[in-house]
């Protein structure tokens, strides 16, 4: 069955994001509280049958055929680990159709609510989405920012000044 097809017959895109995330956050809660869940998932002499049952019962019946097949595939492939890198894509996807952005901000110091909001309103315009933002005081920045926006980090700090700085002079003193 095609993601078209899949939309039409249970609802939006979007829900079944929503549906898919909560899926594997349920797994993987599962699997952080019982640690031996993992080793009957890896056990080679456990069959598909009895691992799809306890993936059924973990899962819950809001759980479509497709999500536990889907499971059942990142068992057999031996990468559980990969889950939360699994959901957190997802998530990322989730908000890209919502049209939110994560954004991360890095600061020496507190910002007050009025430098937050000016900064969001600024990003907000810039890349015309509504932003998700997470602040953080990051000490060795000195002064300035450190702004990332998906795999795009922008600096204007201190310590990032202070390291172009020793670049060059190291260049130099090679040269």
């Amino acid at each position: 069955m095609s993601s078209i097809q899949a939309q039409n017959r249970n609802g939006s895109f979007e829900s079944t994001l929503e549906r898919l995330v909560l899926f594997f956050k349920n797994i993987q809660d599962a699997l952080n509280k019982e640690k031996k869940l993992i080793y009957f998932f890896n056990h080679p002499a456990i069959s598909y049958d009895e691992k799809k049952s306890v993936l059924q019962t973990i899962a819950g019946k809001g759980s479509s055929e497709s999500m536990l097949l889907l499971m059942l595939r990142v068992i057999r492939k031996r990468v559980l680990s990969l889950l939360p890198d699994i959901i957190n894509y997802l998530e990322i996807m989730l908000d890209e159709y919502k049209g939110i952005q994560t954004v991360t901000i890095s600061s020496a110091t507190a910002l007050s609510e009025s430098q937050k909001q000016m900064l969001l309103n600024r990003l907000s315009d810039t890349i015309h989405k509504k932003l998700l933002p997470h602040f953080i005081i990051q000490p060795d920045l000195i002064a300035g920012l450190k702004i990332t926006v998906n795999s795009i980090i922008l600096e204007n700090s201190i310590q990032w000044q202070l390291g172009n700085i020793k670049t060059e002079l190291d260049a130099i003193a090679k040269g």
